[in-house]
């Protein structure tokens, strides 16, 4: 803005003092008003508590809202699967280099999801694994605190081991699957 424009906005001020003044942005550029909105067409059923969408390599879209986050697949993004679920909200969405999806999670930070296996394992080969990850993270515990000298390295091919058993188990139709 010009001298002139602020002299005639002080100007205004003095002689009409009880006028209200009214802080409006401009609405230039990429805030200028448009009709974009009105011809898109709408996507299956409204989710609730929408936050965040993402488009992921796979061509799917990824929805954060309330406490998970939603994958929607195939054509007109009518498959729809919970893809991870949080204690907190889930907000902002974004894909790292390598893949991973990050979420943004209210009260915890900032998750990130293993898609390695992502398809490759089941929900209980995975849930094994972690069983596995946890007694030796257990097992380092317990060698810094020199209460045992446990020699985790010894047990890291069982990470690789539980899935297999998993899928062993399940071929001859016992087990969770």
């Amino acid at each position: 803005m010009g001298f002139f424009t602020y002299f005639l906005r002080d100007m205004e001020q003095i002689l009409f003092p009880n006028r209200e003044q009214h802080a409006i942005p401009s609405m230039d550029g990429a805030l200028s008003p448009n009709d974009r909105l009105d011809a898109c067409s709408p996507i299956g059923e409204p989710i609730p508590g929408v936050d965040d969408v993402v488009e992921g390599s796979d061509g799917a879209l990824y929805v954060s809202g309330s406490g998970q986050v939603l994958r929607l697949a195939g054509e007109g993004y009518n498959e729809r699967s919970v893809f991870a679920t949080f204690d907190g909200n889930a907000g902002g969405l974004a894909f790292h280099p390598d893949g991973r999806l990050l979420v943004c999670v209210a009260g915890r930070g900032l998750a990130a999801g293993a898609s390695a296996f992502a398809g490759l394992l089941s929900d209980a080969q995975l849930r094994e694994m972690s069983a596995v990850g946890g007694l030796l993270i257990v097992g380092v515990g317990l060698k810094l605190l020199n209460i045992r000298d446990v020699r985790v390295a010894d047990y890291l091919p069982a990470i690789a081991v539980a899935p297999l058993l998993v899928a062993g188990v399940a071929a001859f139709g016992g087990g969770a699957k």
